[in-house]
């Protein structure tokens, strides 16, 4: 029966998409400073919430794994994400003192020990509710997510901008694991996310450069 359980998991995991949505200092793979970002771009923030959130079939979530830092550094009316199972990865908080969680949205948020605990969870008891699992850092839990078998694409905002990190996309080369998706290949995700990818914008307060990429995994 163990047998059969596991056989069943795995192939839930290979029907549910697994990506990231990171935005990276193109100089120096920064993504954070003091648990903050180090940059300020509205649209960038929109994009992260609208892709997080959107479903093909409005029937069902999408799950948000999140780390426990990166969960308290997002303003507490920003939270949980909409149209989310949200999943806070602790070894030391109870459901009670996560903060934003309230009567009414109280089974959109669980919390798990490990990345894997928390696809063990989806897989088992929300796999046919959820759509797409996101992973929403920190540091350490994208590199957990990016080296896992079943990881597939990577939305990546690049950011032109020098500035001081202390968290960072690590190791430096981990974008040889991945191929970049042309605008060709977009169309989809274009559609979907109502992005223009691959297109460089400038921030009209601070002029810093950015860019929407994807990247998938080499399998």
């Amino acid at each position: 029966f163990e047998k059969f359980i596991n056989i069943f998991l795995r192939k839930m995991q290979t029907q549910l998409d697994f990506n990231a949505i990171v935005a990276m200092s193109h100089y120096n793979n920064g993504i954070g400073i003091k648990n903050s970002l180090p940059w300020h771009l509205p649209e960038d923030t929109e994009y992260y919430k609208r892709v997080v959130s959107t479903r093909r079939d409005p029937s069902k979530l999408n799950a948000a794994i999140i780390g426990k830092l990166t969960w308290f550094s997002i303003p507490e009316n920003e939270l949980p994400f909409k149209s989310c199972l949200n999943i806070i990865i602790t070894t030391s908080l109870s459901l009670d003192q996560i903060p934003a969680r309230n009567e009414e949205n109280k089974d959109l948020i669980l919390t798990a020990r490990s990345l894997d605990e928390a696809k063990k969870i989806i897989f088992e008891k929300y796999s046919d509710r959820i759509e797409t699992i996101w992973s929403l850092g920190g540091a350490g839990l994208y590199k957990e997510a990016f080296e896992s078998k079943d990881f597939n694409k990577l939305f990546l905002t690049r950011v032109y901008a020098n500035v001081e990190c202390d968290a960072f996309l690590r190791p430096n080369n981990f974008l040889e694991n991945f191929v970049k998706l042309e605008n060709n290949q977009l169309e989809n995700e274009k559609e979907l996310y109502k992005t223009e990818f691959n297109r460089v914008k400038k921030d009209s307060n601070s002029g810093i450069e950015y860019v929407f990429e994807v990247y998938s995994k080499i399998k």
